[in-house]
């Protein structure tokens, strides 16, 4: 029953000593932040070729306000755009606007919309 106990102070102190010997720790945690941020910016792109193909297939030239589509705006800027705290696309407001078309398959890579 000792050992169990002595394993909770163990893990602490594991994650205390990285604190003080930083050439170990900072490698491996920097290893998953250099994984996230390729995905990252796959992610970033892959929401701005949905928004693009949305515009394509909607008529965007068409649109009543077409705010800040296809320009070097952040995406979250453009008009009928929501964006989360992390610039996550969560909502797509363009009702009467104008659209015309169909939603393309694309809108499917906005892994966190919550409303369309």
């Amino acid at each position: 029953s000792q050992s169990p106990s002595k394993l909770p102070t163990q893990q602490p102190s594991v994650s205390q000593q990285p604190s003080r010997s930083p050439s170990h720790h900072p490698t491996s945690s920097h290893l998953p932040s250099v994984s996230i941020q390729p995905t990252t910016m796959l992610y970033q792109m892959q929401r701005g070729s949905a928004l693009v193909a949305l515009y394509d297939a909607t008529n965007g030239d068409e649109w009543n306000d077409s705010t800040n589509w296809l320009s070097d705006a952040p995406i979250c800027d453009w008009n009928g755009i929501d964006c989360n705290n992390d610039d996550d696309v969560i909502e797509i407001d363009l009702y009467y606007n104008n659209l015309q078309g169909s939603i393309p398959s694309e809108m499917g890579l906005l892994i966190n919309l919550e409303c369309l």
